[in-house]
């Protein structure tokens, strides 16, 4: 749901060629949805860490959790930045969200423990 969102989102800057309404107002309805998939999305990634690491490595894997949350978007500021100036902003949001419409298939494709986890 995120990268949908995030697609969502550059569809409507693109549309907006310059004009803010109505294409503000979609593209915040589409931000809003993509935070909520990302809540949702890191209530189970944390119930998966929760009940699936044993004691003796959980902080260990908290600590690497918490280095992929925080710095991966990080990293993908960095290169949306460098790649907006080239591309402009609309496909840059609109590439991120097809980006990660395809790792999270390839993750699932990949890692079918992940599709299949039930608690």
């Amino acid at each position: 749901m995120w990268g949908i969102a995030v697609v969502g989102c550059g569809i409507a800057v693109g549309a907006a060629n310059g004009r803010a309404l109505p294409f503000l107002a979609i593209a915040i309805v589409f931000l809003a949805i993509g935070g909520a998939a990302d809540m949702a999305s890191s209530a189970f990634r944390q119930s998966i860490l929760q009940s699936a690491a044993t004691d003796e490595v959980r902080g260990r894997l908290q600590g690497v959790f918490l280095v992929v949350v925080v710095g991966g978007p990080r990293l993908a500021d960095m290169l949306h930045g460098a790649v907006s100036g080239s591309i402009g902003a609309a496909w840059t949001v609109f590439g991120g969200g097809l980006l990660v419409i395809a790792g999270v298939a390839l993750c699932a494709l990949a890692v079918p423990q992940f599709r299949n986890y039930r608690a």
